[in-house]
């Protein structure tokens, strides 16, 4: 017995030092690891708490906080630049507007923004070219618009023809030559550059901006630029820049629709890569962009092409330009690089067997989230830094984002329908409130009905279709029921449709953060198991969207958009309530709910029927 109790004290003893020792290695690896997290949770910026909005709200609203820009830090790398290869050196600015009604002003507007910011930039003058709709021909090829107070009452009205406000001017740009945006000076101007360049000792960098209307084709080749009334395909823009030495390096930036497709620039023959070509674009292959407008003075003036410039003020390279404005451009644009749609290319292959292919991406994704290597916090504060401006949640795999793309295009699809009802019934209102003037103003009725159907439309029709809008605007301040009836029915309509356009920035957000965790996973992928040659083309794309803009710093603003300071920090979006859009749909009349009505119905928001 005693021997048995002394081996059971051997045995307790000899349990309790383990128990000490597994505790304490517990201790030693959770140490460690609460230390790996707290640097990781630091360097990786925590975002804001994920259940800041409801479900349904967040997919259904997007809110932009005012966010201070934070230092976008590259990895160093790929700040490394070719021997040779210092900035800027020439530029081709197209605006080739389609023709005279579609040749909106802000496409000039960026033409003279970039030459000016380009010659403030150390850029000489004469190796800026500029083709631009119908060149220096005295012909009117340019539409500018100066809106009518409430002109929104005429919308969709076959009276809206007599007060168009448009004027066709002449494109014209001190100090500067412009060409004919045409297909043959386009070609012959690029074969000239390019004898120029090859007597040059040192290598060119060409940077080629569109500004532009652009068209959707069939395949990667089949996009296209709208020129002066003709097209320009991807496939013919590559031939175009054949002759150009390999040594030549061109950086495209785009703003036109489907610009997208104009990155497959960056494979030669075989889907090799060039090196030399790269460039940002405003939108993927398949969406439209926005920015056009034929207003000389907009209150807002947006679009891919008006931020990129400003960005371009204060960046370094295209590349940090074209960071900044994924984060502070809050339209439905997609803003891509080329070294985007090169990962995205190898990833497609990689997992094509794949259905999705995106599963293959998701488990790349899960690996990272682990450890995080340093080349890929840049890309990953980016990502973080989208999902704070836009008030989004955190995202770690491609399935969460596109499961909430799929419930907003749901949603939306829902808010279409209910955009259908509000035009109809607007329409019924403007078109009864006019009939009703029409019956008090005989003799007006009888000059529009006449001037409706003559065949054309000259100075005396616009000098009519003035006359009946001021006749219109004091009939209405003498009928304030009918004024009021009209302002509120319209501002449902309108809500909705801002809401849709709201929904459409919130899926261009949801997409860009869809980009950036493909461009994470596809540098994972390229560290880990890329083949060495696919490193070195990803490394030569960096390097082509690094190349410095210019070699003097810029000062002051821009007086090519008449000096004003304009606001380039993101700015917080409206959150309409979906609850305030909803008609009635039992036939009951609209009206407000009379005072005291509210606090007996604290659910109901104001403004409801």
């Amino acid at each position: 017995m005693l021997e048995g109790n002394e081996i059971a004290e051997k045995n307790e003893v000899s349990h309790r030092s383990w128990s000490v020792i597994a505790l304490s290695s517990f201790l030693f690896v959770g140490g460690i690891g609460l230390g790996v997290w707290a640097t990781q949770s630091f360097l990786l910026e925590q975002p804001l708490p994920e259940k800041q909005f409801e479900p349904n709200s967040r997919l259904a609203t997007v809110v932009g906080g005012r966010q201070e820009m934070e230092p976008l830090v590259l990895d160093p790398k790929t700040y490394v630049e070719q021997p040779g290869y210092s900035r800027l050196t020439d530029a081709v600015l197209i605006n080739g507007g389609g023709q005279a009604s579609s040749n909106y002003f802000s496409h000039h507007l960026h033409i003279r923004m970039l030459h000016e910011l380009l010659l403030r930039r150390g850029l000489s003058r004469r190796h800026i070219q500029i083709l631009s709709t119908d060149g220096e021909n005295p012909a009117s090829d340019q539409v500018v618009s100066s809106p009518l107070p409430k002109s929104w009452l005429w919308q969709d009205l076959p009276e809206w023809q007599l007060l168009d406000t448009t004027t066709l001017v002449n494109t014209t740009l001190k100090h500067a030559r412009m060409l004919p945006a045409r297909k043959s000076y386009l070609r012959r101007g690029f074969r000239r550059m390019a004898e120029w360049f090859k007597k040059k000792s040192k290598p060119s960098t060409l940077m080629l901006f569109v500004t532009d209307h652009g068209t959707k084709g069939q395949g990667p080749w089949g996009n296209k630029i709208e020129l002066w009334k003709e097209q320009l395909s991807v496939g013919e823009l590559r031939s175009f820049l054949s002759p150009f030495q390999k040594r030549t390096r061109v950086i495209s930036v785009m703003s036109q629709c489907y610009s997208g497709g104009f990155a497959n620039l960056l494979y030669r023959k075989n889907w090799r890569v060039h090196g030399n070509r790269c460039g940002f674009f405003s939108t993927v292959s398949n969406r439209e962009a926005y920015g056009c407008f034929p207003e000389t003075a907009t209150k807002d003036r947006i679009g891919h092409a008006y931020r990129m410039i400003r960005a371009m003020r204060h960046s370094r390279t295209l590349r940090e330009a074209h960071r900044r404005i994924v984060l502070s451009d809050l339209t439905p644009d997609v803003p891509v690089s080329t070294s985007d749609i090169y990962l995205e290319d190898i990833l497609h292959r990689k997992f094509r067997k794949h259905h999705p292919w995106t599963q293959g991406v998701d488990r790349i994704l899960n690996r990272i989230w682990r450890k995080p290597h340093r080349s890929l916090l840049a890309d990953i504060r980016l990502l973080r830094g989208i999902e704070k401006v836009f008030y989004l949640p955190r995202y770690n795999t491609l399935a969460e984002v596109w499961g909430d793309i799929r419930r907003l295009r749901h949603n939306m699809q829902e808010f279409k329908q209910l955009d259908s009802v509000w035009r109809q019934a607007w329409k019924e209102v403007q078109r009864g409130s006019l009939m009703e003037y029409y019956k008090s103003h005989p003799k007006m009725a009888q000059k529009i009905d006449f001037e409706l159907n003559r065949p054309d439309i000259d100075s005396q029709t616009q000098q009519l279709g003035r006359a009946l809008h001021r006749s219109y605007l004091s009939y209405l301040k003498g009928n304030k029921a009918t004024s009021i009836r009209l302002d509120r029915i319209h501002h449902r309509y309108g809500s909705v449709q801002k809401k849709i356009h709201l929904m459409h920035v919130h899926e261009a957000a949801l997409l860009r953060v869809a980009k950036r965790l493909t461009r994470i996973a596809g540098q994972e992928y390229l560290r880990r198991s890329g083949s060495r040659r696919h490193r070195r083309n990803f490394r030569k794309l960096m390097v082509c969207e690094s190349t410095p803009i210019g070699g003097r710093k810029f000062r002051g603003l821009l007086r090519a958009e008449g000096g004003k300071h304009d606001k380039t920090q993101p700015r917080k979006l409206p959150r309409i309530k979906t609850a305030s859009l909803v008609p009635s749909w039992l036939g009951i009349g609209f009206q407000d709910a009379p005072k005291g009505w509210y606090p007996r119905f604290a659910r109901l928001a104001p403004g409801s029927v």
